[in-house]
């Protein structure tokens, strides 16, 4: 005791610093340098390169390095919920530094779902990779409020140059955050470690992945073919909608009609449509398609068959197309016969005409057959075509007659004359 004034003061003599027993200086967080742990990431920023589908799950990876000499607990937590999952382990990845994806055929979506973690522990001065598994659950529900949305709002969808009322499907970021929260765990064999304040350390990384909903529509929901005969082949054309912005990839099914319903490609004739081809479509565009259909000999009657049109990239995206068939024992350009002045016709060429002035064409309609035909006698100009049947009374002008036959009248001149003439 040294006595300064009158007030005594104790001074711990100098030694060696005591020790709590089984404390290591190691966890104390005054002796600790620098952080727990660290990532791999650039500016702790986790990102999916390339555009996320509706059922498509994209992973990727990162990987977690200690830097202390206990082991550490990291638990992982992220704001995306049930959108991204932490593995340790995933079959759909190759092996090797870039950690690519296997193909599509070697693809299992099941192996994105099972033995996924929530924390894992990594060795004093060790490594662990953690795989992320992503998937845009929430696209669906996107579309849906955009839908509801648009309603409310009593207006209509963007519909762009989609030939109906329809929205877009842009693509959009999606964004969140995935946080590591880091802890010594000590060593297990040494028992607890003593009561020191938690060592603890947490990283917040942003995640960031760009999304898109794939869907494709067609411009028909059924084919009717009304004029089929055995060894002679009937098409229909229709049309293939990307209503996304990112390509689409398709595939067609014919259900029980192989060999007898096909398709090509419109504008190049090329087949396609076999049961390993993949279509695709860049995005906000279209395929123009031809269906061809070639009945058996047996096949006379009605038929109906089914097309389907998957989207490759979102198995709830169906189309459905219903052909309807109607096949007949002689093939009608058989049966019935069109010729204008004795020779047979496909085409009426009415030269040069002149506004307000009518002009007219005869053709004569010849059944073949021993039954009778209904033939109807239609245009896609109604306002400027019209037909004129001929009856006994115009029959009498007609210069090449034949019996059996019904012709239209030579112009509406002759019918205003032969109304005004002699009506024996």
């Amino acid at each position: 005791d040294i006595r300064v004034g009158s007030h005594p003061r104790r001074v711990r003599r100098s030694g060696p610093e005591r020790r709590t027993p089984g404390a290591d200086p190691k966890c104390d967080r005054s002796a600790m340098e620098g952080p727990l742990f660290s990532t791999n990431l650039h500016e702790s920023k986790l990102s999916v390169d390339s555009v996320v589908t509706d059922d498509k799950s994209v992973l990727t990876r990162f990987q977690l390095q200690s830097h202390v000499d206990q082991r550490l607990r990291v638990v992982l937590e992220s704001t995306m919920g049930e959108q991204l999952g932490f593995q340790l382990s995933n079959e759909n990845l190759l092996d090797g530094p870039d950690g690519e994806q296997v193909e599509d055929d070697d693809f299992n979506a099941l192996f994105n779902y099972v033995n996924l973690i929530d924390e894992l522990t990594i060795p004093p001065h060790g490594s662990e990779t953690v795989i992320v598994s992503f998937r845009p659950r929430s696209l669906q529900h996107h579309h849906h409020d955009l839908e509801r949305n648009s309603r409310d709002l009593d207006r209509p969808l963007a519909s762009g140059s989609l030939p109906w009322g329809t929205e877009r499907h842009q693509i959009s970021e999606c964004k969140g955050t995935v946080f590591l929260t880091a802890s010594v765990a000590g060593d297990p064999l040494a028992g607890p470690l003593p009561d020191l304040p938690l060592q603890q350390q947490q990283l917040a990384l942003e995640f960031v992945a760009r999304v898109c909903s794939s869907v494709l529509a067609t411009d028909v929901k059924e084919l009717i073919l009304d004029e089929c005969a055995p060894g002679n082949t009937s098409v229909k054309d229709f049309t293939i909608w990307n209503r996304s912005e990112v390509p689409l990839a398709y595939a067609l099914h014919a259900k029980d009609a192989e060999g007898i319903l096909g398709f090509s490609h419109y504008d190049t004739g090329e087949p396609i449509g076999g049961p390993d081809d993949c279509l695709e479509i860049p995005g906000f565009s279209h395929d123009r398609l031809r269906l061809t259909y070639a009945p058996r000999a047996d096949a006379c009657g009605e038929h109906v068959y089914t097309v389907e049109v998957e989207n490759l990239l979102n198995a709830q995206n169906v189309e459905t197309i219903t052909v309807h068939t109607t096949v007949n024992a002689m093939a009608v350009e058989d049966a019935l016969t069109v010729t204008a002045d004795d020779l047979p016709v496909t085409t009426l060429d009415f030269e040069d005409c002149y506004a307000g002035a009518i002009k007219s064409k005869r053709i004569c309609l010849r059944n073949m057959t021993d039954a009778s035909l209904e033939v109807r006698l239609l245009s896609d100009l109604p306002g400027e075509v019209s037909f004129d049947l001929r009856t006994e009374r115009f029959s009498r002008r007609a210069r090449h007659d034949t019996p059996g036959t019904l012709d239209s009248a030579d112009s509406l001149e002759d019918r205003d004359s032969l109304d005004d003439g002699d009506a024996d």
